[in-house]
């Protein structure tokens, strides 16, 4: 899964040149307008946003580089106030560190702030699709590794791309990216009046373009660069302007733990009304929860597609919980995970050189028994995994910051009993058979009591359960920095927000 950065070379001009491809990844002249020339006004850019009906834009880039095309995008979409949700799919074989992004940005002071939350977000160079969520209406899906490999498993949910930034190396360095295949996947991947746009005037380029169903011309290029290309996709549908209202489809989640909040919270932030049941009161739901939960990737010793979700999900985990613990208190403490050798009551003895060679050192760090010791200020009789951006977070404080959206409605102290299904329909039922609520869609969140419901009944199911122990610390200068997994898993008793 581990991928190799980039090896630069940077020109007198502070230029990123490509060692590998042999070329630059920007003019000379004035990268900022060229950027702006090939990609956001040849896409129409934000004319296309200030004047559709569509609720959401899809902009696709090959050859991510630097995120500039990217930065520049998201400063034109906060300058005009776009209210249209933004997803930006990209595609990028060797991501920069984040000190060649530091230094790249360190010439542009106007993308600062851009720079500071990418570097901060860059995310560990392995391969899979990397989410970062930059705001409510903004999304960022970094796909990293070989373009083929990525787009060839690529779909859209209902959705089509609206416009394709096409920036890699120029084709006679880089043949790869500008194949047959990779322009019928991008034909796939549109509809009609999808745009397109690259610096690249290549004629088999276009050729290709023009077999893979859009209408291509040849436009003035940028400062030296005579000429560029532009394209429309003129088949498919014609593009159907009726959208049905979020508000016309809810949710019922049976269960206010942390699954459940964080099932609602999700929802929420696609505008969908949710309605949230839990049997308990308010203050004894928050009781019951387990108090804390360690945040640390479930690990593989080989590389399969289970291992890259698991490993997905962890990272998009730690990068939404750092950006909202930004904002607001929500629990979160990322003080690091050592999990000792055993921890799980593991049977077989992890092998640390399969995991390393697995993940980089940014996810993981073997310790040896020493370092256990010197990390975790204990007297520990095994070696063990670090986990930098680890943590853990209080459940009632992420909880609580779950359910503060409008389009959460709380029904605490609100038994649901049974569940059936009419027309397109749940409705829920109380314990005497009472009609509590109607949706579209039902989550089953409620831990073990899941079994009470009918339709689980063919479901493999098992009951596990945790309990919390609470110590009083007896000296201060043995105080925990990190989280520590064993056999049982262990708390710092300051939280550190």
């Amino acid at each position: 899964m581990k991928l190799k950065p980039p090896e630069l070379r940077w020109l007198d001009s502070d230029i990123p040149f490509s060692i590998e491809y042999n070329d630059r990844y920007f003019s000379e002249d004035n990268l900022i307008e060229e950027c702006k020339h090939v990609f956001l006004d040849a896409n129409d850019l934000p004319d296309r946003w200030i004047t559709s009906a569509d609720k959401k834009f899809v902009i696709a880039e090959i050859g991510f580089g630097f995120g500039l095309n990217f930065a520049l995008t998201l400063e034109l979409y906060d300058k005009h106030n776009i209210e249209t949700q933004l997803h930006y799919i990209a595609f990028e074989k060797h991501p920069p560190t984040r000190e060649q992004i530091n230094r790249f940005y360190s010439k542009i002071p106007r993308l600062k702030t851009f720079s500071d939350i990418l570097c901060r977000v860059a995310s560990p160079i392995v391969a899979g699709c990397h989410r970062v969520q930059f705001s409510k209406n903004v999304i960022l899906d970094l796909h990293l590794g070989d373009v083929q490999d990525s787009i060839l498993n690529f779909q859209l949910d209902k959705s089509k791309i609206s416009a394709w930034f096409i920036d890699g190396f120029a084709p006679k360095k880089n043949e790869r990216m500008w194949c047959s295949l990779l322009c019928d996947e991008i034909s796939r991947l549109s509809d009609f009046g999808t745009t397109l746009s690259s610096y690249s005037a290549a004629g088999s380029f276009r050729r290709k373009l023009e077999g893979s169903k859009f209408e291509v011309q040849k436009s003035p290029g940028y400062g030296r660069k005579r000429h560029m290309t532009r394209a429309r996709m003129t088949a498919g549908d014609q593009p159907n302007r009726k959208h049905k209202s979020g508000h016309d489809f809810s949710v019922a989640i049976i269960g206010a733990g942390i699954a459940g909040c964080a099932t609602a919270y999700s929802l929420a932030k696609r505008n969908i009304p949710v309605k949230l049941f839990e049997s308990q009161r308010l203050k004894e739901s928050e009781m019951s929860r387990i108090s804390y939960l360690a945040l640390r990737p479930r690990l593989f010793n080989s590389i399969s597609c289970e291992a890259e979700f698991f490993l997905q999900s962890y990272l998009y985990a730690v990068k939404q919980l750092d950006f909202s613990a930004d904002k607001s208190d929500i629990g979160w403490n990322k003080t690091g995970v050592i999990q000792l050798d055993g921890a799980l009551n593991k049977q077989t003895k992890v092998n640390h050189e399969d995991y390393c060679a697995i993940y980089p050192e940014s996810v993981l760090r073997s310790l040896t028994r020493a370092q256990v010791n010197k990390l975790s200020k204990l007297d520990l009789s095994a070696e063990g995994l670090y986990f930098p951006d680890g943590g853990f977070v209080d459940t009632a404080q992420l909880c609580k910051f779950y359910l503060t959206s409008n389009y959460i409605t709380k029904h605490f102290n609100t038994s649901i009993q049974s569940i059936a299904h009419e027309d397109d329909t749940w409705i829920l039922y109380s314990k005497t058979g009472n009609e509590i609520a109607r949706a579209e869609a039902i989550v089953i969140a409620n831990g073990h009591s899941l079994t009470q419901f009918d339709q689980i009944e063919n479901l493999p199911t098992s009951k596990n359960y945790g309990y919390t122990n609470w110590f009083q610390k007896k000296h201060k200068d043995n105080e925990l920095n990190n989280v520590i997994c064993g056999e049982m898993t262990i708390f710092p008793s300051e939280l550190r927000r």
